[in-house]
């Protein structure tokens, strides 16, 4: 189960010649993420942890602004776009790595625990 808090996302393109990489801030509290990069990228969603399979499940949407490009080669096009992903975690703690699909490509996303939220 992730604990709630401040967590860094690190993530590479598994479907490129040379992977592109990126990172994000997300904000894990009560059941729900929020979080961006530093190119504009939004996302939001949920996690929950499913005792029977031991697996910590998130569903995001990612909004891509206009004129952004994910590191999958996915365009936002004039108008932007929204993606919804999910993934799922095995043993969830304080470097949790997951395979996820977003779009027609695949990423790498390793979370990073940096700290606990304030009161």
């Amino acid at each position: 189960m992730f604990e709630q808090g401040l967590y860094k996302i690190a993530y590479r393109s598994l479907d490129t010649k040379t992977p592109e990489t990126g990172s994000a801030l997300a904000i894990l509290r009560d059941g729900k993420i929020l979080g961006s990069d530093p190119n504009g990228g939004v996302f939001m969603g949920t996690y929950a942890f499913d005792l029977a399979r031991a697996l910590s499940h998130v569903e995001l949407q990612i909004d891509v602004p206009p004129g952004g490009e994910l590191i999958t080669g996915f365009l936002g096009g004039t108008q932007g776009a929204t993606l919804n992903v999910d993934g799922h975690f095995q043993s969830p703690n304080a470097n949790s790595k997951a395979i996820i699909n977003v779009g027609s490509g695949r990423i790498e996303v390793e979370l990073s625990y940096l700290g606990p939220l304030p009161n």
